[in-house]
């Protein structure tokens, strides 16, 4: 099966909340936060208020003065206001949270460097991780820093340099020294955080600002290590893998659950909690005394099988779907009932509808790949993938090829043929959807509830919804010649219900976030950490926010200067 992993979610982004954690634990003086702010290794004697860029409560009709609405404009007012970003002396990032703009930048200091967070100042830090200076002239380097945003945008985080180890902020509020931290993992509230670290030759797990689980680097002449750290999608169970790798023999995995540790396997896949937190499941591998797998549910393994995949469970925590081949046949076991016998590879997870009612997978059968919906088997194709179900709905998605046309097929209605496709994003409630895709001669389009419109040979994001799903926006960047083509290369801008905005040099990208299930735009079911996600790589939307169905807002850059830009639809 060639599958279109270049939709794939990779673990390690996205998916970051904040909170407070305890207090700031005692650091040599060194370490210490500075009092004096400095910028530009020059001190500086006020705080950062003229560097505040929004007004505070957020933009507003008699800051948003500027009016650049385009003259064929019916349905849309658009007004700007130039942000106050000319003094900041490094790189800076915008994204939106509950409809307001929010922005961070690193300052230089004198002892070091700051991040600041919505005019609010961090301590100094001798470095951040990650951190690059600003670009030297024709380096072509640009200036970058480490920084996770966390759900809905609400929460910073960043991992500080000291001059003894490292230390993980979050929202400015520093965690435990240590030797070493790895990137955090938050609930899906973002109430809770949890990260790695290494601290005097042991292995640490830092769960809301305490050492939980502290061990040896070392087991013997074995090495230990820790990964794929997550929380129970309920925010309230944590759990990870501990692996003791040792040398010239297999190794051994097991996984902790709230700081206890489970049962020994060579090899542990797949871990998952159920959504609501209450079960958890895995694929534990041994090799004595024959290879196998076993599909593990909370304590009890099952039966010995060749292959387990993909443990899913459904979204109330009640069922249970993976993929096995073993005694009772090889394919999909739905609560331990096995389905259509298939086979294959098995790459992607089976999927629950939101209701948990209806599951669907994709089967290797012998007339080709099908999409298998309740036992119900779909027409053939010589590629599957992208399965999902359209929120609230029991109507699959999926991508699908045919020789080299590929398409998106919604229940049992394909749409126009294209080279590439982005995912789909859909209304909350399944009933409107929009997509780009490539076609013939490389020209784009992008395709809202089935109706296409050309972009030439410009580019363009996945379209975003309002809320209330009657409003529909996208960006199309670069020259082209289709119908909603900008005028010269370079020139961007966006399209609200099929109207033109203003046009731009650039429209600012932000920093990408992730979403939980049930609206927004579909992709493959993937494992973030220990949760479920879906999520939406680097299509996200950051960089715009429909803060109802009648106000749109961006960042753009126009002679070099930033403007926040709110598009209105008038009454």
């Amino acid at each position: 099966m060639v599958t279109m992993r270049r939709w794939a979610i990779v673990g390690g982004v996205l998916v970051l909340g904040g909170l407070a954690l305890l207090a700031l634990p005692h650091l040599d003086e060194a370490d210490a936060p500075v009092g004096r702010h400095a910028s530009n290794n020059t001190p500086c004697d006020s705080g950062l208020d003229a560097y505040t860029l929004v007004p505070r409560g957020g933009p507003s009709e008699s800051h948003l003065a500027e009016d650049i609405t385009p003259s064929d404009a019916k349905r849309w007012r658009t007004r700007a206001v130039k942000l106050d970003v000319d003094r900041v002396p490094f790189a800076i990032r915008f994204w939106f949270a509950d409809g307001r703009l929010r922005s961070a930048y690193v300052e230089w200091c004198e002892r070091g460097v700051r991040l600041v967070v919505d005019g609010k100042p961090g301590g100094v830090y001798p470095d951040f991780y990650n951190l690059r200076g600003p670009e030297a002239e024709g380096s072509g380097v640009g200036p970058w820093f480490w920084m996770r945003i966390g759900p809905r945008g609400r929460r910073v985080a960043y991992m500080a340099m000291l001059h003894k180890g490292m230390a993980m902020v979050i929202d400015h509020v520093a965690g435990p020294a240590l030797d070493s931290v790895e990137h955090p993992v938050f609930s899906p509230d973002g109430k809770r955080a949890a990260y790695f670290g290494i601290r005097a030759g042991k292995r640490v797990v830092v769960v809301d600002g305490k050492v939980t689980v502290e061990e040896p680097l070392r087991d013997g002449a074995a090495l230990r290590k820790f990964r794929n750290l997550g929380f129970s999608g309920d925010g309230v169970r944590v759990a990870f893998i501990e692996q003791v790798a040792r040398p010239d023999e297999d190794g051994r995995e097991r996984v902790w659950i709230d700081g206890q540790p489970q049962a020994w396997f060579r090899d542990i896949r797949e871990f998952t909690f159920s959504p609501n937190g209450g079960e958890f499941a895995y694929v534990g591998v041994d090799s004595e005394p024959r290879p196998r797998m076993r599909l593990v549910r909370g304590s009890a393994a099952g039966p010995d099988s060749r292959v387990v995949r993909h443990p899913t469970f459904s979204p109330d925590g009640k069922r249970l779907a993976y993929y096995a081949t073993g005694v009772g046949g090889s394919g999909l076991y739905v609560d331990g009932v096995h389905q259509v016998e298939s086979g294959g590879d098995f790459d992607w997870p089976p999927v629950f509808s939101a209701d948990g009612k209806h599951v669907a997978h994709i089967a290797r059968l012998k007339s080709g790949w099908h999409v298998v919906v309740d036992g119900r088997i779909g027409r053939a194709y010589d590629d599957i993938s992208n399965l999902g179900f359209a929120p609230g709905t029991d109507t699959a998605v999926y991508l699908a090829r045919t020789g080299e046309a590929r398409c998106i097929v919604i229940g049992s209605d394909e749409g126009p043929d294209g080279k590439a496709l982005s995912p789909i994003a859909f209304t909350a409630d399944g009933s409107r959807y929009g997509y780009w895709m490539q076609g013939e001669a490389g020209r784009a389009k992008v395709v809202i509830d089935g109706k296409e419109i050309d972009l030439g040979n410009a580019a363009a994001d996945v379209p975003m919804f309002s809320p209330g799903g009657s409003g529909v926006a996208y960006r199309v960047l670069g020259r082209g010649d289709g119908a909603e083509a900008t005028a010269s290369e370079g020139i961007c801008h966006w399209v609200a219900d099929g109207e033109k905005g203003p046009a731009f040099e650039g429209l600012v990208h932000a920093p990408n976030l992730g979403r939980r299930s049930g609206g927004g735009v579909f992709s493959v079911r993937t494992v973030h950490g220990l949760s479920g996600y879906d999520l939406m790589d680097w299509f996200d939307q950051g960089s715009a926010h429909f803060v109802d169905d009648q106000t749109l807002r961006y960042v753009a850059i126009r002679d070099g200067a930033y403007y926040l830009v709110e598009a209105k639809r008038a009454r």
